[in-house]
């Protein structure tokens, strides 16, 4: 009994190496990271009800992500964000917890459009 139990656990190991080694290299294939941008862009656009595109993710390890060509509008559909570079990177550990915390952010060619009204709104959280 103990040996089949042994050959099943070896066999579901083999299979969750296979399953992440397939992963780590599907994330270096270009057409796969222009899906992920497009997923991204589609979540980031949803989750902020605003546009947000994205031509290109590169993501390195699990602490990095770069974002080429990232564009978004503030609520008023006014340019918010433009660069041709974007990185982000995060602290690992933090994401164990289930929380994002940005360790630094650099933008590359980039043009900012931060604007405060008369109310001391901004066009960043309205």
């Amino acid at each position: 009994m103990a040996k089949k139990a042994s050959k099943i656990l070896l066999r579901v190991l083999i299979v969750l190496l296979l399953l992440f080694g397939s992963l780590a290299i599907a994330i270096r294939i270009p057409a796969f990271q222009t899906f992920l941008a497009q997923r991204a862009a589609a979540f980031f656009s949803y989750k902020l009800n605003t546009k947000v595109s994205i031509e290109k993710v590169e993501l390195s390890f699990f602490n990095k992500a770069e974002f080429v060509n990232f564009y978004m509008e503030d609520l008023n559909g006014d340019t918010l964000v433009a660069t041709e570079r974007l990185l982000i990177k995060v602290k690992v550990f933090e994401l164990l917890d289930k929380q994002v915390s940005i360790s630094s952010i650099q933008l590359d060619r980039a043009t900012l459009h931060l604007k405060r009204d008369s109310a001391g709104l901004t066009n960043v959280a309205q």
